[in-house]
């Protein structure tokens, strides 16, 4: 398939996912769209939120988030957390509204095994705070020198998924190497910039996010391929599907 238009790119990739046939797509993904870059844009826009219940759970929830433990243990919690204390009225903003939220369902609750698992869902939470109130705090000012937020974004993320003298999942694989040059050239950019307002922070690294390109390792199907113009100029191919940007094609 040769085609400028992105948007049919992924469309198309998406369709053959369904058959579980991976294409080489020579433009690659966008950073935001791959899981290094879905959890740590996640991870900004939940603080930017100030922690609200939709972005909360989908950061939480993300396979990422693991808190030096299992993932899927840490996605229990993170279900429990959704089913008593963030549904019904919206907890007060921030970390502490959650603790308040889950301590008011636990002073609520009738029966002894429904205390019991708010118990350890409190204990589960303050864990949680420790690692994501930093990150808090830096967002509440009104103006941040841009490293300081970047680090603080940083330092929150590690804490949150990578696991003490384990490889950590955010820098690993294709997408993780993009992301941690990514990173290594937003901090250098950023230096002697004047202070920011960290709350615009979320959108600034999601737009940067969108603009990196993250192309597999290695070619994964040589029979079918997605390329743009140029690089089909260069190719030899036995059949060709053509689709440009206009609605006929």
């Amino acid at each position: 398939l040769i085609t400028p238009d992105r948007m049919l790119a992924r469309r198309v990739a998406g369709e053959l996912e369904r058959w579980q046939i991976a294409i080489d797509d020579s433009a690659g993904r966008p950073l935001a769209h791959t899981s290094a870059g879905a959890f740590l844009c996640l991870l900004a826009e939940a603080a930017e939120q100030e922690f609200s219940p939709v972005p909360l759970l989908a950061l939480l929830k993300h396979p990422f988030a693991r808190l030096e433990g299992d993932a899927a243990a840490f996605r229990r919690q993170a279900r429990a957390l959704d089913r008593i204390a963030l549904r019904g009225p919206r907890p007060d903003p921030g970390l502490a509204g959650i603790a308040r939220a889950i301590a008011h369902a636990q002073g609520q609750a009738r029966d002894p095994g429904t205390r019991a698992i708010c118990a350890d869902l409190g204990k589960w939470w303050e864990n949680v705070t420790r690692v994501l109130a930093p990150l808090e705090e830096a967002f509440r000012e009104t103006a941040l020198a841009l490293p300081g937020i970047i680090a603080a974004h940083l330092l929150a993320a590690e804490r949150l998924s990578c696991a003490e003298g384990q490889d950590c999942p955010i820098w690993g694989d294709a997408d993780g190497e993009a992301a941690a040059q990514f990173f290594a050239q937003f901090r250098d950019g950023a230096k002697g910039l004047p202070p920011f307002e960290p709350r615009a922070y979320p959108s600034l690294l999601r737009a940067l996010a969108m603009k990196t390109a993250v192309r597999p390792r290695f070619t994964r199907q040589r029979a079918i391929a997605m390329l743009g113009p140029r690089e089909a100029r260069l190719q030899n191919l036995y059949l060709t599907i053509l689709g440009g940007l206009d609605k006929g094609t």
